[in-house]
């Protein structure tokens, strides 16, 4: 699993870095005669959702910024003239009632419930909170898509093995609590976002057997991990 997700965000970085060189060369009007498109926004978005869903075991963040992307994609290369802030704000409507939706019909979620193996958290147009009580924490999965997630695991350990969160933060904000005994490793990428370790508590030094590691991405959002 670690050696693919490795390679797309291998292909992803290229294929961003291509991107960003020919939209160089043209801006020094060195023309590679590409379609003004492959330099638009949407085109951005498409290839931010291809890497979302190709990183993620919840493809929905993937797939709705496929979506978007592709929607005013066509809308431009079809010489639709539709001013953007007029669709814009229909569309969060459309797909914060989506999100409500999914929401509803997802199980409840409660404050001190018992989980078992990772623990999976997914924030789209939305806020979830938790505060597991398992033994032993597992490591988990983190979906925020302009949404926020607030974990604590004050009340789990680890078991002498490194636990693993994934992320994949769009636009959104990540705070989790742990205690002031585990070593925190950032191996995330962050793309015009920020991932940082706040100490409350100087006198407990991280021990090097207790390891938790933040890995993937971080997208002009924001991973705060708070030892307590």
């Amino acid at each position: 699993m670690r050696k693919r997700r490795s390679l797309v965000l291998l292909v992803a970085g290229v294929a961003i870095l291509m991107l960003g060189v020919s939209w160089l060369l043209d801006q020094l009007d060195i023309h590679l005669n590409l379609p003004y498109w492959v330099y638009s926004w949407q085109m951005f978005l498409i290839v931010m959702g291809i890497l979302f869903a190709s990183t993620s075991e919840k493809k929905s963040t993937g797939g709705l910024m496929i979506a978007v992307g592709s929607i005013f994609l066509a809308l431009d290369i079809l010489d639709i003239e539709v001013e953007f802030w007029r669709l814009v704000w229909p569309v969060l409507l459309i797909l914060a009632g989506v999100s409500l939706i999914i929401r509803y019909f997802r199980p409840i979620s409660k404050l001190g419930e018992k989980i078992q193996g990772p623990l999976i958290c997914n924030a789209i147009l939305s806020g979830v909170k938790k505060s597991p009580t398992m033994e032993i924490f597992e490591g988990g999965q983190f979906t925020a898509f302009m949404g926020g997630i607030e974990v604590s695991l004050l009340a789990t350990r680890l078991n002498g093995n490194p636990a693993v969160i994934d992320v994949q933060n769009l636009l959104g904000g990540i705070k989790i609590m742990v205690p002031a005994s585990w070593t925190v490793r950032f191996e995330s990428t962050n793309i015009l976002g920020g991932a940082e370790e706040k100490r409350k508590n100087p006198t407990v030094s991280p021990d090097p057997n207790q390891v938790l590691i933040i890995r993937g991405l971080n997208f002009m959002g924001g991973i705060e991990v708070i030892s307590y």
